[in-house]
């Protein structure tokens, strides 16, 4: 089999719902020279007998004998990736047809850029689009990257090489993507396709887990704020971040929380809905083999 260019990682645990519309969209990509690296990191529901049942030789599933986490596969997927650019994409979310082709298509041409990641439309569990956020220029500064981790995670294509000399660090949960960009973007070049070629599944939100996510960032914000923004900057932001889950544990208790949520993005027009729209309809057309 020809050597893939691009290799996907893709990792999950218990996505039974839509591991399925995930796939799709890989299928659906108008770039073919790819492989999938799959991940289960042993779920307890019919994910991975769903991936299992693919029959493409691109794809290879592996499936963990006990949970070892996120960050764990992440390192995982890149160390066994063939192609020599590496592509990110989460199980709950649905790639645009055109997002590998214009992404490696703006890496060949910028030989020294390392990391590009997209725009990104919002979508719910049931696959509408509600807004669309990321279409602004990619804004690298110290303070962006302390409180808004910089890049959109799992729109993320790059060089395998760079994903490999830079590995994700366990000891920082739920904003490992965070902690890397802080960690290198000094030494590193990073920029965004402002076109949105992602559909990210936002849905209810999961209060621990934000709480954690959080709790992870001020942990990144007291590591690399001082040196990076000073004392006072950083006091700043972790007071920010503080409020910010006063506000989500508030919002929570009266179910209003999806409003925050919603407030990342810009809502779309109804000539941008529909294009959207009828992207998703092309995704959900797409057969697994």
């Amino acid at each position: 089999m020809m050597k893939p260019e691009i290799s996907i990682g893709l990792t999950f645990y218990n996505n039974a719902d839509t591991i399925r519309d995930a796939l799709r969209s890989i299928f659906a990509q108008s770039f073919k020279n790819w492989e999938l690296i799959v991940i289960d990191d042993n779920s307890v529901d019919k994910s991975f007998e769903i991936v299992q049942s693919v029959k493409d030789p691109r794809v290879r599933v592996y499936r963990e004998d006990r949970r070892k986490g996120f960050v764990n596969a992440l390192n995982q997927m890149t160390s066994m990736a063939r192609g020599e650019y590496y592509a990110r994409m989460d199980a709950d979310d649905m790639m645009h047809p055109e997002r590998l082709s214009k992404q490696i298509e703006y890496l060949k041409i910028n030989p020294d850029m390392d990391v590009v990641d997209t725009a990104m439309y919002s979508m719910d569990q049931y696959c509408r689009v509600k807004g669309i956020r990321g279409i602004d220029p990619l804004s690298i500064k110290p303070e962006n990257a302390l409180k808004a981790g910089l890049l959109h995670h799992a729109t993320t294509m790059g060089r395998t090489e760079w994903f490999r000399k830079n590995p994700y660090n366990p000891a920082y949960i739920r904003a490992e993507d965070c902690e890397l960009w802080c960690r290198t973007y000094q030494t590193s070049r990073f920029d965004r396709l402002k076109e949105p070629l992602y559909f990210v599944r936002e849905g209810r939100v999961n209060i621990n887990n934000y709480l954690l996510s959080c709790k992870t960032v001020r942990k990144i914000i007291k590591t690399y704020g001082p040196l990076r923004i000073g004392k006072f900057r950083t006091a700043q932001l972790m007071a920010g971040s503080f409020f910010k889950c006063f506000a989500y544990r508030v919002s929570s208790s009266v179910n209003s929380h999806e409003f925050l949520v919603d407030l990342r993005n810009r809502k779309l027009s109804n000539k941008e809905k529909a294009h959207a729209d009828n992207i998703i309809k092309q995704i959900l057309s797409v057969p697994i083999p």
